[in-house]
């Protein structure tokens, strides 16, 4: 199916370039860090121009799709910080092995916890981040329907001290 609709996508590109500039890409996910190598084959089999690199489970467990399989992923990692720590850490693994040209929500883990505030461990990960995705050139996607309008959190992915983290990192 995928490859239909990039196959698509790429002939109407070429046949409107005159006229519009239109980008075939997609999001990924991190499920497992096995599969990463398998974002790279799509990515030069349909010479994608963009990847969108998102994370939405941690230790192959969804953590956005419900509260009880949040807190499944907390109690098999043991505990908040270390569910936290996974999940910037397999951010960063998308990001040195596939190079997202955008990182997709970037702080979506706080999404069953919009309390908590980061640790020391955290926000070293949190910062190593943010300046390897600098390092490379990728932009950070910020997402208000989701975050604010569906899940009625109040403030877009990524929140607000975080973007103030990505601006004194100059991007």
């Amino acid at each position: 199916m995928f490859g239909c609709f990039v196959t698509e996508a790429k002939r109407l590109q070429e046949k409107y370039k005159d006229k519009i500039c239109l980008l075939v890409g997609l999001e990924t996910e991190y499920i497992r860090k096995s599969e990463l190598s398998d974002i790279q084959k799509l990515r030069d089999q349909y010479s994608l121009d963009y990847v969108v690199g998102s994370v939405h489970h941690v230790d192959g467990i969804p953590t956005d799709f419900s509260y009880e399989l949040y807190e499944k992923a907390e109690e098999t990692l043991g505990g908040t910080e270390k569910i936290f720590c996974k999940y910037f850490d397999q951010q960063y693994d998308l990001m040195t092995e596939v190079k997202p040209e955008v990182i997709g929500h970037f702080d979506l883990i706080w999404l069953y916890r919009h309390k908590f505030i980061a640790t020391d461990i955290i926000l070293e990960k949190i910062e190593r981040n943010i300046d390897y995705a600098i390092s490379y050139g990728a932009i950070f996607e910020i997402n208000t329907a989701g975050a604010s309008l569906r899940k009625k959190l109040g403030h877009p992915y990524p929140q607000r001290w975080i973007l103030k983290v990505c601006t004194d990192h100059e991007i």
